[in-house]
């Protein structure tokens, strides 16, 4: 068995207009190839690459899992207090009770919410989502 990712090349494997031949059938022609070395392209730029009125390309994305976490507060604690926890010990948190919570995907911060319950079980509902990438990258 291969540690090798569906469609990612393969030292050797045949490429077709500069994709490896996996993918061909996915990539549509002329979507050009990032050279290795060359860096990170930012999500807005690869989404804004897209072929306009493709909508295959971007369907593929529409089944991709991504981590949800919601941050109600942080603290930072001694290994003295972390080894001294107990059920019943309260740790207090950098917010406020009132304040939104942070809503991130992929550890990076995409909206601010508020705590609910619906039947019982907690959820978020979204109250601002966040205004710029300098915004998320500050989550």
């Amino acid at each position: 068995m291969s540690d090798q990712m569906p469609g990612e090349a393969v030292p050797g494997e045949a490429m077709a207009g500069g994709v490896p031949a996996g993918l061909a059938d996915v990539v549509p022609a002329g979507a050009g190839v990032v050279p290795a070395g060359a860096g990170v392209v930012p999500a807005g730029a690869a989404m804004a690459a897209l072929p306009a009125g493709d909508g295959r390309s971007i369907d593929l994305l529409y089944t991709v899992d991504m981590a949800v976490t919601v941050e109600l507060g942080r603290t930072r604690m001694a290994m003295r207090e972390l080894l001294a926890l107990r059920p019943g010990k309260v740790i207090e948190l950098d917010r406020s009770a009132r304040a939104p919570v942070d809503i991130l995907v992929n550890n990076t911060l995409l909206a601010h919410g508020e705590v609910v319950v619906v039947d019982e079980e907690l959820g978020v509902r979204v109250t601002e989502i966040a205004s710029s990438p300098a915004d998320r990258a500050a989550g």
